[in-house]
Parts: C-alpha cells; sequence; structure tokens
C-alpha cells in the first residue's frame, strides 16, 4: 500500500537499463537538488509546490544536472548572496505592502525595479514598440544603457541595445487570464509574446512581482504557444529562507539570478552566453536520451509480456521456470504498490491531494486482464528501469540520471506509440538471434534462429533470445522496421494552422460583421453585449476529425490551436463562467476536446493512446480527465454504409427509400439527446463524467438496430452476399425490437454482422449523428468543418502489404465514393482522401500530408481532378528530399512527401490564388526554394490530361505557362506515341524466355541508356531473352516487334537528384527493351527520331520535366507532356539556302555560326523545317562523338564530352528560341535549373 508520501514519481525509483537481463538494476544517483516539480517550499498558503517550475522552456535534466556544472554557478556565488540580501531586506519593507498597491506603476516602483536592478539589469522604463508600450527594455550594462538612451526610445537602434523586453502586472493579477473589457481587453501572455516578435529579443520577463517568467520568442517543435516558460516564485523563495530552509532557499535563487539576470545573458571570455547554452543543451539531451527511448520501451513491453506469462498464479499458456536474482521472481510486492497507484489516479485520495481523474485509464471493469494478473517483481523492477533512467550523453562519465519525460517532445513519445500498434508478440522455440540491415535509409531487424545462415544483406547482432523468451514482430514477420511515419510537430502545426484557421477567421469576421450591422440599425445593448463575447460559442461548434488519429497528434495540435484562438480572439469574454482555478488557455482546452475534436482509428490500442494524450493535454489538477468516449471511436474509417444508401443494399436501386428514412426519423431525436446532454454537461467532477458514461449507453442503445443494418450493408459490399428480401426485412422490422431479436439469431443476419464486425466497420452517420443529421435544432450544413492528418500511404495488394485486403479491394469497387481513387495502384492514402471530401460539409477544410506523388503522378491523376471538381487548393507544400534523413520529412522513412490544404465548395464562383511552395528540406523557416501563386483553375495549364500541381519559383510558372500559351509550342504527344519496354523481367522470367548468360539476345536495360547513345550497363544484372520464343504466338503489331524499327529509349527511373532526369539514347534496329526503358518507335513517329531525341536531352526539356516530377520516375505520359515546337510543312526557297549555308557550318562544329543564321527564323511559328532539320544534324554529330568515345566510366557517363557539348549547347539554344524565351530569361531559368536539380 501506499502510506507515505513519496516525492519521486514511480518512474523515477529505479536505475538504468540493464545490459542483461540477469543484471540488477542499478542503485539510483541520488541528485543534489529534486526534480523540479517535487515539494521543497513551502508557500504562505500552505500548498506544497516547488518555488521553481519549468513548463517547458528548457530540459529539466539540464536545469537539475547540467546548469550546476557551467562555471558561472561557481563565478556568481559573491553576486548571488549580495542581490539576495538586497532583495530579502526589500521584502521585509514591502511584505504588508504589495498587495495594496492599487495599480502596477506603484509595484513597479516599489518592489519590481528594485528585484530587477538587484538582479544586476539596467532598465530604460515605459519604453515605445510600434504604437504600443512594453513596461521595460532589460541593458547588460551602462555602455548598452548609454547607446539605448542615444538612439532614442523611439527608434528601432534602441531596441538593438537592449537584451531583453519585460512586462509587469499588478500583483493580484493571473499571468495566464484574460483582464479588462472591450479595447482594454489584455491576455498578458500574448501580450508578452506581441513585444517579443517585435523587438525581436529572444526571451522577455513577464511578472507580477510574485511570479517571475522567462519566456522564449522561438519556440521549438515541442513546445506549446502560451505555456512554455521558465517561472519562479520569488516570494515561496524568500519566505522558505525565513521559515529555516536556507540552503534550499539561497540554491532556488541562485538559478533565478543566473537565469532571469545580466549574468545569463552576458557573452564572457568567448563562452556562448548562458542562456543559449541551457537552450542548446536541453535540445541536446532531448535528442540523445530519445534516441534510445524506442528501444528501452520496446524493451519494457516485451519484459511485460514475459512477466504475465511467467507469473503461475495467471495461468497464462506459458510458464516460466524461476531463478535466482535480485528481484524476487515469486513476490509480487512491486504490483501490488503499481495497483494502489492505479486506484489512486482512477479514485483519487484526498490524503495526497489526489483528485479522481477518472476516464477509465486505470479503471479495473475495463481492464480486467491488469485487474486480475500479475507481474513478479523481477520483471516489473526492469520494466521500470527500462523507462525510467538514461545516461546523459553529453556527461557518460556522471552515471545515469532520472528520465524526466516532459523533457521529450510529443513527437519522441509519439513514435514510440506509432511502433507499438505495429509489435506482436511471439513465443521463441528455438534460440533467436536479431540481425539488422539499412534499407534506404530505414533499419530493419529480424530474429532468425541462431543456427540458421544470416538472411542477405543483414549482420548478425548481440542480441538473442532463449527459448521460450518473448520477443516482438511485426504483420509482415520482421522483428521491426524503424520507417517512422510520425509527423515532426512543425509539419502537423503547420497542416493545423493552414486548416483551422481561416474557419476561426471566418467566425470572427462574421460576428464583426453582425455587430457592424447592429449598431447601424437600432441597437441593442444586450445582443451587443452577446455578440461582444459570442466568439467561444460558435468556434466551440466546430467538428474537427482525424479519419486516422493514431495516437492523435493531430488532434493535440487542433485542440491547442482552436484553444488558442479562442483564448486570444478579441470577442472571447474575460472571465468566462467555470473557468474559476483554471489558466485561459487550460480552461479552452478541456472544453476544446470535448465539443469539437473528433477521431477514429482501426487499432484499439491507438484510439487508447491518442486518449492518453489528449488528457496529458487537457489534464487539470483537481477535476476529472475530460469525457472522450462519445468523440473518439475504434472503426475503420474506409469501411461503411452513409446513411442515404442504406435504404437498399449496393447494387439494388432503392424500393424501400421512404419507410427506411421515416423510421430513422422517428429513432433520431431518441440517438441525439444523450449526444446533446453530453455536450451540455460540464466534466468537473466525478458524478458529471459517470453520467456522461451512462447517457453514451443510451445511445447505444437506440443506435444498435441501425448500426446491425449498416452491417449487413457493409458485408454485402464487401463480398459476404446478402439477400435482399432478408434485408428488406430488416428494414422493416426496424421499430419492433422483439420481431428484430428474433430476426438477429437467423444465420443469414448474424453471419454478416460478425463478418463486418471483424471487419471493423464503421458507419459515420450513425457513430457522429450530430454531425450528420439534421435536426429543427441542429445546424444547417452537416459534415465535418475540417479534416486533418497523415493517412497511411499502404497499397491494397496483398504482396506488398502481406495482409489480406480482398475484403476491402471489393468494398472499394462496389463504393462510388471510391471511384476517382480506382485509377492505377489502389493506395490507402488515395481512398482517405475520398473518405475525407465525403465527410466534409460545403465550405469545410481539409489538411494532409501524403505522398509527393498525389501533386503529379499518374495514378494520382484522377484523385487531383476529382478536387479540382469539389472544390479548390488554399496551399500545396511539397518536400521532394527524400535521400537525406537529416532533411527529409520522415527521417526513417526514405518518401518524398507533400502537403496540401484544400477548401470544398458547391458552387465555384471564383478561383482565389493559393500558393504552392517547393523546399529543399524539411523545415519551413527557411526561404523556399521555389514558391508560385496560382488558382485552382491554372492547374490544368502546365498539364491538362494528367493534372499535375507544379511546385517551382513564380518566374518558372510564369515562363512555363507562357510558352504554352504562345502558340509556339505543341505538346508532344500530339506527334508522338510512347510504350513501356516489351521485356517484363518478372514476367519473362516466369515464361521461361531468359536465359543463362551468354545464350540469348543482351536486352536494353535502364541502367545502358546514356546520353544520345547506349553502353554496356553501369550496373545491376544482364538480361539475356530468347528472342525466338519470345515473339512466338505474338502479332507483328505488338511491342515484340518494335524491336524492328529504330527507337528512342529513356531511362524510366532516375532520381530526384540527378543531374538529369531525362536521359535518352538512340537505340539500334533489332535490340530489345527491358520494361525499365519507354521508348518512341519511329514507324509511330511525325517527328524525325533524332529531333526527339536532341529534344529529350534539351536543357529546356529536362527544366520543363522538373517542375511537375513528384518521385524518381521518367512515365512515358510524363515525357508525352513535354513541349515541341511546331514546324509548318515546307520552307521557302531562302530558307533553304540558309539550310545549306548551315549544314556547312554544323559538320564542321562551327555552331555559333550557324545560330548566327538561324536566328531570323526563330522569330514566328510555325517555324520552318530548316530548324528541325538543324536539330536533327546537330544530334547526329553528337551522336557520332559519343560513340567514339568507346566505354567510359560511370561518372563520366553523366556529361557529355566537350566537343559533343558544343552541339548540345547548339540544340538548347534553337530550342529556346522556338520557346520564345529572351537571352535574360534564359540565364534565368539556367540559374533556377541548377537550384532545380539538387531536390528535383
Amino acid at each position: 500500500m501506499i502510506d507515505t508520501y513519496d516525492p519521486y514519481p514511480l518512474n523515477e525509483t529505479f536505475g538504468t537499463v540493464a545490459t542483461t537481463l540477469n543484471e540488477p538494476p542499478t542503485v539510483p544517483r541520488t541528485p543534489k537538488h529534486v526534480t523540479r516539480t517535487t515539494s521543497r517550499t513551502v508557500s504562505t498558503t500552505g500548498d506544497l509546490y516547488s518555488p521553481l517550475h519549468n513548463s517547458g522552456a528548457f530540459s529539466g535534466h539540464w536545469l537539475e544536472n547540467r546548469l550546476e556544472l557551467e562555471p558561472e554557478w561557481r563565478e556568481s556565488e559573491t553576486d548571488v548572496v549580495a542581490a539576495f540580501g538586497a532583495i530579502e531586506q526589500l521584502w521585509e519593507r514591502q511584505r504588508d505592502l504589495v498587495a495594496k498597491y492599487g495599480n502596477e506603476q506603484s509595484l513597479e516602483h516599489a518592489f519590481i525595479q528594485p528585484v530587477m536592478a538587484a538582479l544586476g539589469w539596467k532598465l530604460v522604463y515605459q519604453t515605445h514598440l510600434q504604437q504600443r508600450e512594453p513596461d521595460y527594455a532589460l541593458l547588460l550594462n551602462d555602455l548598452h544603457h548609454r547607446n539605448a538612451v542615444h538612439a532614442g526610445h523611439m527608434t528601432d537602434e534602441f531596441w538593438r541595445s537592449a537584451a531583453l523586453v519585460a512586462d509587469a502586472k499588478r500583483w493580484d493579477l493571473s499571468l495566464d487570464k484574460k483582464f479588462g473589457s472591450g479595447a482594454k481587453r489584455e491576455y498578458p501572455p500574448e501580450q508578452i509574446e506581441w513585444y517579443l516578435d517585435r523587438s525581436r529579443k529572444p526571451f522577455g520577463i513577464l511578472t507580477n512581482g510574485r511570479l517571475w517568467r522567462l519566456i522564449p520568442r522561438e519556440l521549438g517543435s515541442h513546445q506549446r504557444r502560451f505555456q512554455t516558460y521558465y517561472q519562479v516564485d520569488l516570494v515561496a523563495i524568500l519566505e522558505g529562507y525565513a521559515q529555516g530552509m536556507k540552503l534550499e532557499a539561497l540554491d532556488d535563487f541562485r538559478r533565478f539570478f543566473l537565469l532571469f539576470g545580466p549574468v545569463g545573458f552576458a557573452e564572457r571570455e568567448g563562452r556562448k552566453p548562458l542562456i543559449q547554452r541551457a537552450v542548446e543543451g536541453s535540445s541536446e539531451y532531448r535528442i540523445g536520451v530519445s534516441e534510445g527511448l524506442k528501444d528501452r520501451a520496446f524493451e519494457a513491453l516485451r519484459l511485460c509480456i514475459e512477466g504475465f506469462l511467467a507469473w503461475k498464479g495467471n495461468e497464462l499458456d506459458r510458464a516460466k521456470n524461476a531463478r535466482e536474482s535480485d528481484f524476487e521472481i515469486s513476490e509480487s510486492k512491486l504490483w501490488d504498490d503499481v495497483h494502489d497507484l492505479f486506484d489512486l489516479i482512477d479514485s483519487g485520495g484526498p490524503r495526497y491531494g489526489v483528485a479522481a481523474y477518472n476516464g477509465g485509464l486505470f479503471d479495473p471493469t475495463v481492464h480486467q486482464f491488469l485487474d486480475e494478473k500479475k507481474l513478479s517483481d523481477w520483471h516489473l523492477a526492469r520494466v521500470v528501469d527500462c523507462l525510467g533512467r538514461a545516461v546523459d550523453p553529453e556527461h557518460v562519465e556522471r552515471g545515469v540520471f532520472r528520465v524526466d519525460y516532459r523533457d521529450l517532445a510529443l513527437q519522441h513519445l509519439g513514435g514510440i506509440y506509432e511502433g507499438l500498434l505495429e509489435l506482436h508478440p511471439a513465443v521463441a522455440t528455438e534460440k533467436m538471434v536479431v540481425c539488422s540491415r539499412r534499407n534506404k535509409g530505414v533499419l530493419e531487424e529480424q530474429c532468425v534462429p541462431a543456427g540458421a545462415p544470416v538472411p542477405a544483406g543483414f549482420t548478425r547482432s548481440r542480441t538473442e533470445y532463449e527459448p521460450r523468451s518473448i520477443y516482438l514482430i511485426k504483420d509482415k514477420g520482421e522483428r521491426r522496421a524503424f520507417g517512422s511515419y510520425y509527423t515532426p510537430d512543425h509539419i502537423v502545426d503547420h497542416i493545423v494552422r493552414q486548416t483551422i484557421a481561416p474557419l476561426c477567421e471566418g467566425i470572427t469576421e462574421k460576428i464583426r460583421r453582425e455587430i457592424e450591422a447592429e449598431e447601424k440599425g437600432a441597437a441593442k445593448p444586450e445582443k451587443l453585449r452577446t455578440l461582444n463575447a459570442d466568439f467561444p460559442n460558435r468556434a466551440l461548434a466546430l467538428r474537427i476529425v482525424d479519419p486516422a488519429m493514431g495516437s492523435g497528434h493531430f488532434l493535440l495540435s487542433a485542440c491547442q490551436h482552436l484553444a488558442e484562438q479562442i483564448a486570444t480572439n478579441p470577442f472571447t469574454p474575460a472571465d468566462p463562467e467555470g473557468i474559476s482555478g483554471n489558466d485561459s488557455l487550460s480552461y479552452w482546452k478541456r472544453q476544446v476536446v470535448e465539443h469539437c475534436i473528433f477521431g477514429v482509428d482501426t487499432n484499439p490500442l491507438a484510439v487508447d493512446l491518442a486518449k492518453l494524450a489528449l488528457w496529458l493535454e487537457t489534464v487539470v489538477r483537481d477535476r476529472p480527465l475530460s469525457f472522450l468516449d462519445h468523440h473518439l471511436k475504434c472503426g475503420d474509417s474506409l469501411l461503411g454504409a452513409r446513411l442515404h444508401r442504406l435504404s437498399a443494399l449496393h447494387d439494388i436501386e432503392g424500393l424501400v427509400a421512404i419507410p427506411f428514412e421515416s423510421k430513422f426519423e422517428r429513432k433520431l431525436p431518441g440517438l441525439l439527446e444523450p449526444l446533446t446532454e453530453i455536450r451540455r454537461l460540464p466534466s468537473d467532477s466525478v458524478k458529471q463524467v459517470k453520467r456522461k458514461l451512462a447517457l453514451l449507453g443510451a445511445y447505444r442503445d437506440v443506435v444498435e438496430p441501425f448500426w446491425d443494418l449498416a452491417q449487413l450493408w457493409c458485408a454485402d459490399a464487401s463480398g459476404d452476399h446478402v439477400d435482399s428480401d432478408h434485408y428488406l426485412d430488416v428494414i422493416k422490422n426496424l421499430d419492433k425490437p422483439s420481431k428484430l431479436k428474433g430476426l438477429a439469431t437467423r444465420d443469414w443476419y448474424s453471419r454478416p454482422v460478425s463478418f463486418a464486425t471483424s471487419l471493423n466497420c464503421f458507419h459515420w452517420d450513425l457513430a457522429f449523428p450530430e454531425v450528420f443529421c439534421k435536426t429543427s435544432n441542429s445546424r444547417s450544413d452537416v459534415g465535418f468543418d475540417a479534416v486533418i492528418g497523415n493517412p497511411p500511404y499502404e497499397v491494397l495488394s496483398e504482396k506488398e502489404s502481406g495482409m489480406d485486403t480482398g475484403h476491402l479491394k471489393t468494398f472499394v469497387e462496389n463504393e462510388p465514393t471510391y471511384t476517382p481513387a480506382r485509377r492505377g495502384k489502389q493506395n490507402l492514402y488515395k481512398l482517405f482522401i475520398c473518405r475525407s471530401l465525403d465527410l466534409l460539409r460545403d465550405k469545410g477544410r481539409f489538411g494532409f500530408i501524403v505522398p509527393m506523388a498525389v501533386l503529379g503522378d499518374d495514378q494520382a491523376a484522377d484523385i487531383r481532378r476529382y478536387l479540382i471538381q469539389r472544390g479548390q487548393f488554399t496551399a500545396v507544400d511539397a518536400f521532394p528530399q527524400k535521400d537525406n534523413p537529416k532533411k527529409r520529412v520522415f527521417v526513417d522513412a526514405k518518401l518524398s512527401t507533400g502537403v496540401f490544404s484544400y477548401v470544398k465548395v458547391a458552387q465555384k464562383v471564383s478561383y482565389d490564388m493559393f500558393p504552392s511552395r517547393l523546399w529543399s528540406a524539411n523545415v519551413l523557416t527557411e526561404k523556399p526554394l521555389g514558391e508560385l501563386t496560382l488558382s485552382t483553375a491554372d492547374l490544368l495549364l502546365y498539364d491538362p490530361a494528367n493534372c499535375t500541381i507544379v511546385s517551382c519559383a513564380q518566374a518558372d510558372w510564369d515562363l512555363a505557362v507562357r510558352i504554352m500559351k504562345s502558340g509556339r509550342m505543341t505538346r508532344l504527344r500530339e506527334l508522338t506515341e510512347f510504350f513501356q519496354g516489351e521485356v517484363n523481367e518478372t514476367n519473362e522470367r516466369a515464361n521461361g524466355t531468359l536465359t543463362p548468360a551468354g545464350n540469348g539476345k543482351l536486352v536494353t536495360r535502364g541502367a545502358s541508356i546514356c546520353l544520345y547513345v547506349p553502353r554496356l550497363a553501369s550496373q545491376g544484372e544482364d538480361l539475356y531473352l530468347d528472342t525466338e520464343k519470345f515473339t512466338a504466338g505474338k502479332g507483328k503489331e505488338t511491342k515484340a516487334f518494335h524491336h524492328k524499327y529504330r527507337r528512342i529509349g529513356w531511362q524510366e527511373s532516375s532520381p530526384q537528384n540527378n543531374f538529369r532526369r531525362v536521359i535518352a539514347a538512340l537505340i539500334p534496329v533489332g535490340e530489345f527493351c527491358n520494361h525499365k526503358v519507354n521508348y518512341c518507335s519511329e514507324h509511330t513517329s511525325k517527328l524525325p527520331l533524332e529531333f526527339v531525341l536532341a529534344l529529350l536531352n534539351s536543357t529546356l526539356s529536362d527544366w520543363y520535366f522538373r517542375l511537375g516530377s513528384t518521385n524518381a520516375s521518367v512515365s512515358h505520359y510524363q515525357v508525352s507532356n513535354l513541349p515541341c515546337p511546331i514546324f509548318r510543312g515546307e520552307s521557302t526557297a531562302r530558307e533553304s539556302e540558309i539550310g545549306q549555308q548551315v549544314l556547312r557550318h554544323l559538320t564542321v562544329g562551327r555552331c555559333p555560326h550557324a545560330l548566327a543564321l538561324l536566328s531570323p527564323l526563330l522569330e514566328t511559328a510555325p517555324f520552318s523545317p530548316i530548324l528541325q532539320d538543324a536539330v536533327v544534324v546537330a544530334a547526329r554529330r553528337i551522336i557520332e562523338l559519343e560513340s567514339k568515345r568507346g566505354e567510359i566510366s560511370r561518372t563520366d557517363r553523366s556529361e557529355l564530352g566537350s566537343d559533343a557539348q558544343h552541339f548540345q549547347d547548339f540544340i538548347d539554344a534553337l530550342l529556346f528560341g522556338m520557346a520564345g524565351l529572351t537571352a535574360e530569361e534564359v540565364v534565368g531559368l539556367k540559374d533556377r535549373y541548377a537550384e532545380l536539380k539538387l531536390v528535383k
């Protein structure tokens, strides 16, 4: 039992991770100072708390263990004592007065300014900053003070001399709540944020005299707006000293002195400022300690599973022999303590000041397994040890320290959560060893029998599992593949802001218009008062969903962002009902999470993790956990029946629509009333939360028959046939419970319902009727206001996913919602886009991160066209980098990604312009590599057939559009036909047409294609073809006989950062092409092959291609979109004469002379055939020169020989001229092209 107050949290009571399972946990190193959340000082109110509160500004570990190692800690000792003495004397004089000063100015003069002076600051009071007046500029020394005063407080130079900006409030004012009214309404966190942003100072101080907050201007990805600061309760320190805790008080004051005084912000002796070292050291620690956290967490999970199996009293399937150890394998005292902790969190403990958090997190009726089963002390000690301690990577010699999980970003914990969702336990039937490899930048591990050969490409590790041990594997059988798709915080926040902020801006603008209209008429004071405080009511009516929520990362950000919007909005009351005891942001977070946040995931563990994450984000000390069961649900977002489809099975016309609708409408109040009451009730007491749970049960009772009907519909649409007469019988008896209960016993009813249940079907209208069902009291628009998230990127293929996807494929074929996703391979992200559009209301917002292929890949073309038809984009961000793990979005997944935000619009009156940005790395703070502004209608200008969404520089876009609008160019697809290579390696190997080396015809592969001429393949395995067997039985008109013609082939795949993306060569007659080579054939081309070859190898084509490229493929549909000059049929006599002269010049390599002769012919289109002929001649010269180079190294293949390059420059000049580009535009294009080549 827990019978004494323990200042150390449970996960901080054991030593570091043992190097072997039999090694005991190490004894904890006792720190000089306890963690900052533990009790050290008794305040004047008698509450137990620490006077130092780190709210994410720095790493707790750095503050507790590293700060003491910094030289300032020793150097400042004398100054600390002197400053403390001065402030202590000041407090003696002011203790009884500070609360009585009626305004800020009196408090500042009497107490705040003397404290600042004692810390060592030089002050400038009542400053000026862009029409606003921060209270203080803090300067390091007299020199800086003189410079600032000399510059004048109205100038920018003034703030360049200051080190910090500071603002003061009255003694009795909360630093976390709004105060004032109307135009004078202020929210202190927002106010200091504004001062920091305009002054560009790295830190600011916000104080009411008692509490002092140090607030950073720039927030890391893990740091929350308005809730990131380091706070000191100065009075608690002074009172603690007076009550005899002198050493502790002086130690706390020293931290205050170092981090709030000029000592922390001054550079000295070549050292960075202490505050900068604090920020950098905190970041380094977070990164360092988190790198091994995933391994430790997975090992802890493995130990839990093994421990539950090992405890004999659990009577589980597998028993394990006890072993001698430091902790007893036969005792469970630690488990009993953990159980008591579970009870304490769930039910509360007044003795310890712990509220009843409830929430079901540790409810024994919900988690019977944990209530009935046990872990031995031996296993549980190691579980806590794995999670509780770590080595400081920067100070390994100091041993192990407690892991303060508040130091870790949500991304670190979320990555672990996501990893847990993939893992399943397995029992070693023999000794197993872990083997690992890196595949495309991703670490993969497999468990194989110790006596078996190491898999190809893998290396054996030191990790082993004895027979009957537990190890963890994924669905596909590997131990682990660290391909984390957990979205970085800054990307999540970017998506959430772009999606939700416009909704909030729309509400604000509507309120403003209503106020203006009211003021113009006979304004009623009561109506104006309501409007001036109505933003929260309207914002809390927003409905935001993540249909693949995982561990809740996007929902957390949405909760934070919407709460910020409410807290800072001018039409939010300063002191709403129920805010007592809470800061504004925490109060609004609890309101938002219960009213606005919806989420669905097919994995029940993910749902629990999302609830946990949102509970931690919204927890309040004296309140139960927020009620989330009505909005966070388990199910397959893609598999489900919409209400309007339930009147008949998917393949039958609805003949009973009216009876079904009338039955549902009669039951609708019973569905909505419990949910409305849940929304109305607060969650301020356990009684209220339990009432909500009962109301949710009432809703479930009403919805059950309709849910079963939807299950029947889904089963039928997924391949488990349901008879239409039986289905009609169920509809007729929906309002007859006894009759329906009898039908439910029939096999034709129970079997498909069970099948649909096994598929985890999720019926959106029935799960969230308050979102989708209209009533007289509901909103007029149905659907979600915003859909956000990072959907799965899995192809619906048993081979690629390792899972049975047949039922989902069948459902997709039968559900019209998914029609745009059927083109090419059916990828889950495409299905989620279709589903999300289906769930959105008109004018609803949509923000996703998906593979970059969505922007231009042929298989996503119908998705893009569908998006263009249903609404308009509001922003597009492309992240093509995938090769550098430090620069790609998903560090452990080699994948180019794209982010889009979008608004669904039923009737588009006009197209708004939106930004499309191209980023060279995964950060959004630097200048994009390319940025352009375009409309949704403009998207068709680059590639009308494929609807490619281009991301590039504005200048490139303007040029590309002008080229295609000029009438000088057509698309290459109009003049030639393109094919994929005829020899598919997989198929032909199965057909037996491939032969051993040397016994057949060498097949031309992608690695053989070089600029203008093919060469021996530089990599990969050669393929040899039995040509007679291959062509046997095939028609003369098929691709199998295209070897009879000359062809232009190009590499089907070329890395995005390659020297060129389009690389083409002339393939002679008689050669066969592998399917990794795309080509055009002489017999299907209206252009000379040499001209096509030169065009493909031109700078113009490669530049144009890269603008719309989203992956490594160089597909024929992309090449067919390239611009090609328009030529007329015949040349004039004068042009023929020029042609003869040009030929003579080119024969001897005088390209500039030839270009000068041809320049007049570049003026107007259609162009003279002489220009085409000149390009053909130049291409033949390049082929001749490149052929003479013979076999060259792989490196040398990346460029033409110097003699051939002259001719290529000539070709480029002609094509630029025919495109209508000026010399200046060509220079600009080449400069941007060089940058573009680095990423696309």
